[in-house]
């Protein structure tokens, strides 16, 4: 018991800086997503300011690598690394997914749109809600793993 909370502090630790890490790539990878999905419909004006995203997202970030980490505790290196690529491609696939959902929506609902064309500000983009939705579809295999394990 005592070495499963210690792996699951090391792993909200590896989580969480994870987290921190990728924030800018994250933010830039949607900005660039939201161009590509509309076909260059969006462009973007102001400067792209930033601190930190919203606590959701570091949140949701962390529990998703903990439980990805807890369901592989027991496992060998070559289970773990599909595990992690699993993991990567749905987060990745889910990523994509809801980027041009949203972004479609947005290119629909505006009312002031010059040809076509939506401009915005990098902040409109609300980067918490899409990476927490693709981090917690991503953490569902570990989860069913370990509820399975756990049925064991």
């Amino acid at each position: 018991m005592i070495k499963k909370i210690g792996f699951g502090i090391v792993f909200s630790i590896i989580g969480m800086a994870i987290a921190i890490f990728l924030t800018s790539f994250f933010r830039n990878q949607i900005q660039l997503l939201f161009q590509l999905t509309t076909h260059g419909r969006i462009q973007y004006f102001g400067k792209d300011f930033y601190l930190f995203l919203s606590p959701l997202y570091y949140i949701s970030f962390t529990i998703s690598i903990i439980m990805l980490g807890m369901a592989n505790l027991t496992l060998n290196f070559k289970l773990i690394l599909k595990n992690v690529l699993i993991w990567i491609g749905i987060f990745t696939i889910m990523l994509i997914i809801v980027c041009t959902i949203a972004t479609n929506f947005k290119i629909i609902g505006c009312t002031t749109c010059d040809d076509g064309i939506l401009v915005m500000r990098y902040n409109e983009i609300n980067y918490t809600v899409i990476l927490s939705i693709s981090a917690v579809f991503a953490s569902i295999p570990s989860i069913l793993k370990i509820s399975n394990q756990k049925k064991m």
